[in-house]
């Protein structure tokens, strides 16, 4: 569709816990997603999972984990487009989050994309 991007992932487990993570820069697609993002924010929570989307400091931030700690995963998409993304096997979503919260985000969301020539 010509619409560039980039992305890096790197995966970290120990024993049956593996923790995923992805930056990937959707360029204007991922604009897209963060002004849609305003429209489906909400909670769902069910006896087994939680899941729930909403904006904070001009990002959307989307988490959804089950209760057991089997799997839980965190993303946000930052004002610029990034896509950060951290899921977990084994891990609950505090241990998650606490992964996720040592991305810098402000750093990333700094980043400025090279000027078309």
């Amino acid at each position: 569709m010509g619409i560039g991007s980039s992305q890096a992932k790197a995966e970290y487990g120990v024993g049956d816990k593996t923790v995923n993570v992805e930056i990937a820069d959707m360029g204007a697609m991922g604009r897209l997603a963060l002004a849609a993002g305003g429209v489906v924010q909400g909670e769902r929570e069910t006896a087994d999972s939680v899941e729930k989307t909403w904006s904070e400091n001009g990002r959307v931030l989307h988490h959804r984990y089950r209760k057991d700690a089997s799997y839980s995963e965190f993303k946000a998409t930052l004002k610029n487009g990034v896509v950060v993304s951290v899921e977990g096997n084994g891990v609950g979503i505090q241990d998650l989050r606490g992964i996720a919260g040592q991305i810098d985000l402000q750093a990333l969301e700094s980043l400025e994309r090279p000027k078309k020539s």
